[in-house]
């Protein structure tokens, strides 16, 4: 199967921090949603850590691959 150009450009979007904080802050994503895009790779695993310190692993390694853990 073969993307096209548009599915294509939509697989490399990324939310930026300051708009996914900013929308977070007014209520309007969970952090849960962000923990999503997190997975889907909308949204860094280090700016999600920017966002929730208290997530964040004592040792991390690096990683190119999200590490948010699915939730119940």
């Amino acid at each position: 199967m073969q993307l096209t150009q548009e599915q294509m450009e939509v697989s490399k979007m990324r939310y930026s921090y300051d708009i996914v904080k900013r929308f977070y802050d007014l209520g309007l994503f969970t952090k849960e949603n962000v923990q999503l895009f997190v997975r889907v790779n909308y949204f860094t695993q280090e700016d999600y850590y920017k966002m929730f310190p208290e997530d964040k692993p004592a040792e991390t390694t690096a990683s190119t691959q999200p590490t948010v853990s699915p939730t119940a």
